[in-house]
């Protein structure tokens, strides 16, 4: 009825029927698998009104809620580990770090409504807050203009430190330079990118905070 292939590896239709509308595959070392395709097989035909959805069980864990199937759409790839993994509840399915054993792969017949339902609220668990492992909150990236007009800022504070309303002794003005208004040695912007660039390297972070 259904077939399932982990990326590299071959065709398995090895499924193992556990009850009339549950079914299971165990593909081997888990910790080598980053996809993995479920798919009717052909000439597969659910019952009306009814999809698969699709489970995957870790070593140690509880089975987790991985997609679905259905007639309308009858094959699905899922990516379980690395950059861009699918997500429930917020966590990464599969982490870098070594899992020891098998993947099992659960089938389970139901409704295409309790299928639809089950699929939002993980739509949902995914669009809100995510949560590391150690439980911190993880804040959504800020937008550039945000991220702009705080390095305008603590640029601005940083070189207004240097501002004269006159021209120092054997300065070389540029242009038509009113010796009235305000200037800042360009030696201060170079110290100031210097100084900048060091602490983003050091504290990615720091920009986040109010008092920059």
């Amino acid at each position: 009825m259904f077939g399932c292939i982990a990326a590299g590896r071959p065709l398995q239709t090895n499924m193992v029927m556990l009850s009339p509308t549950t079914a299971s595959f165990t593909l081997d070392d888990a910790s080598s698998i980053n996809h993995v395709v479920i798919f009717l097989m052909p000439d597969t035909v659910l019952p009306a009104g009814q999809g698969a959805t699709i489970y995957f069980q870790l070593p140690g864990k509880e089975f987790r809620l991985l997609g679905s199937v259905s007639m309308e759409k009858q094959s699905a790839v899922f990516k379980l580990k690395g950059p861009g993994a699918a997500k429930t509840g917020g966590d990464e399915m599969m982490h870098d770090e070594a899992v020891s054993g098998p993947l099992i792969i659960g089938i389970q017949l139901e409704p295409l409504e309790s299928i639809g339902a089950q699929l939002q609220q993980m739509q949902q668990n995914m669009s809100g807050a995510t949560t590391t492992g150690a439980g911190a909150l993880i804040k959504p990236p800020p937008p550039p203009s945000t991220v702009a007009d705080k390095i305008m800022k603590h640029l601005f504070n940083y070189l207004t430190s240097f501002a004269t309303q006159n021209l120092p002794m054997g300065a070389m003005a540029l242009g038509q330079i009113n010796p009235q208004t305000t200037y800042v040695p360009l030696k201060a912007f170079q110290e100031w990118y210097a100084k900048f660039t060091n602490r983003i390297r050091q504290d990615p972070t720091f920009l986040d905070r109010e008092d920059v």
